[in-house]
């Protein structure tokens, strides 16, 4: 999953989509929204005081970005979240409807590159 969403992110940046010196911010709000989709009931503190359920994780972090640092911040966090939904969506959504993940290599790749057995 971490390569898929590092791969994503250089892709945005090199075709020129956003300015960003930096991918760390970005990845880490990908993680953080990946986290928040696949466990949407799980209950978190913000700062160990503010109690909220993972899928609003997200927002919380967009609107504390915005009233702390202004737009240049929430446009950092947006990519991540984006880059973390394509990512949730290719690797959780997809394949419980077309029944393979179309992100992985095929086997053939697999089994030449890692030497995997057949299954």
């Amino acid at each position: 999953m971490c390569v898929k969403l590092a791969a994503l992110l250089l892709v945005v940046v090199w075709m020129g989509w956003i300015q960003a010196p930096f991918l760390s911010f970005s990845f880490i709000k990908a993680i953080l929204y990946i986290f928040s989709r696949r466990y949407p009931h799980e209950q978190l503190a913000m700062f160990g005081v503010i109690p909220m359920q993972a899928p609003f994780m997200p927002l919380f972090f967009i609107g504390f970005g915005w009233v702390l640092d202004g737009l240049g911040a929430v446009q950092m966090d947006l990519l991540g979240f984006a880059v973390g939904h394509i990512v949730w969506y290719l690797s959780d959504v997809v394949p419980e409807i077309i029944g393979f993940d179309p992100t992985l290599p095929p086997k053939s790749i697999r089994r030449a590159l890692f030497g995997l057995a057949d299954e």
